[in-house]
């Protein structure tokens, strides 16, 4: 300890006089000898724990400066130990030259299509995919050939997406590699990009598959960590087929499709909803929501009738303008008495299916509606499961030209 020299001073008489244990008294007369000699390593041998009850019992008097200095030698005793722990546990973790590739089952495509690139790139270094039929044996603990996997291997490869970012499995891969100390690689090759990336992984350089030289700066960083030669090649062959592959995978999507009815003999307009999916796979709301200037609806309509499911609340104000926003979420259980009857929201909309017509998002607007009222901003949203939730706008402006356009 470069440092005891003239931190420690002699302890006081009378703190050796208390009904101090033993212990206690030995490591304090070890802290007074080490001021003389400036040698702590016998203090050093002393385990922590006995020492924090010698300085428990020097706490009798916290004013003391006696006192701050073993608090000070505590400290730096704690620091030391933690960094030699964290370099033995880097001695214990056999990283081998491998690589690992976290993803999900729907991006499987392109997890393979980069295990191939890093095969023919780095041909003696086997690259890890869970789903390629080869990583892990038959008959083995999928769960414990997962784990070993990421915890050897010297890079991890993580591919995160909308539809992955928050799944926990992914986060559980790249928390093993982390903690291992490999290189943690985040890869974007679909519907997000670097800046999309949420808390820990995006404090990461993230690598995009769909930019050539971004994939250049992968291959050139990993070929860095596993220790070998830069390797050359034209990765824009590789970029052109990820691109492929990525418009072949499933995916959601889920959009509310707004639209006016006539009322009142065409003096007046609703503006209603069709959910639609016109993507490749099972949809599964859960809430659809939309807001709209209070000065737009008809005043005796702003909150329609108590629906279990229903709700319509006050929104900040926008330019001066209040807003009503209304939500309808999928309803479960019994109905609470004098509450009506909730609308039925689908559990699930195939890509199959034709739109779904939303009745109980009514927006029911005034008769003489101005020109720049009409030039106002509505939102709407959809939430669903394992999706994306993103606020659309309009305005009224914009649904009525939809209308003459359909007309015409």
């Amino acid at each position: 300890m470069s440092e005891c020299r003239g931190r420690l001073i002699a302890v006081p008489h009378f703190v050796m006089t208390m009904k101090t244990p033993e212990e206690s008294i030995k490591i304090m007369a070890k802290f007074q000898a080490t001021v003389k000699t400036g040698d702590c390593s016998e203090i050093d041998k002393i385990p922590l724990s006995a020492i924090m009850l010698a300085k428990a019992h020097l706490a009798v008097d916290k004013d003391r400066e006696y006192y701050v200095y073993m608090l000070d030698y505590v400290k730096e005793r704690e620091e030391r130990e933690k960094k030699e722990s964290r370099d033995i546990n880097k001695v214990l973790i056999v990283k081998e030259k491998t690589i690992f590739i976290s993803h999900i089952s729907e991006e499987a495509p392109v997890a393979l299509a980069l295990q191939g690139l890093l095969k023919e790139t780095f041909r003696d270094v086997p690259v890890f995919v869970s789903s390629d039929y080869e990583s892990i044996l038959s008959g083995k603990k999928w769960y414990d050939a997962i784990a070993k996997a990421a915890q050897s291997a010297k890079v991890v490869l993580v591919i995160l997406s909308k539809q992955s970012i928050f799944k926990p499995w992914i986060n559980f891969e790249a928390g093993i590699g982390s903690g291992s100390f490999g290189e943690v690689i985040p890869i974007v090759a679909r519907n997000i990009d670097a800046d999309g990336v949420p808390e820990p992984l995006k404090f990461l350089q993230v690598r995009d598959l769909r930019d050539p030289k971004g994939v250049e700066a992968l291959i050139h960083h990993i070929a860095k960590y596993l220790g070998q030669k830069e390797p050359s090649g034209d990765w824009s062959i590789f970029t052109k087929d990820i691109l492929g592959i990525v418009r072949a995978l499933p995916y959601q999507g889920l959009y509310l499709q707004p639209y006016c009815v006539p009322s009142g003999g065409g003096r007046s307009f609703i503006i209603q909803f069709n959910l639609i999916n016109n993507g490749t796979t099972d949809a599964y709301p859960l809430a659809v929501e939309a807001a709209i200037p209070e000065n737009l609806l008809l005043p005796n309509w702003a909150r329609p009738p108590s629906i279990p499911n229903f709700s319509v609340t006050n929104v900040e104000q926008k330019n001066g303008v209040r807003y009503f926003r209304y939500r309808c979420t999928v309803y479960q259980g019994c109905i609470p008495p004098g509450h009506g009857h909730p609308h039925k929201l689908p559990d699930c909309l195939p890509p199959s299916m034709s739109p779904y017509h939303f009745e109980t998002l009514r927006l029911v607007l005034r008769s003489d509606l101005t020109d720049e009222e009409k030039k106002q901003t509505i939102e709407y949203k959809i939430f669903a499961k394992e999706f994306d939730t993103e606020t659309h706008a309009t305005t009224i402006e914009e649904i009525l030209r939809r209308i003459g356009e359909t007309s015409s």
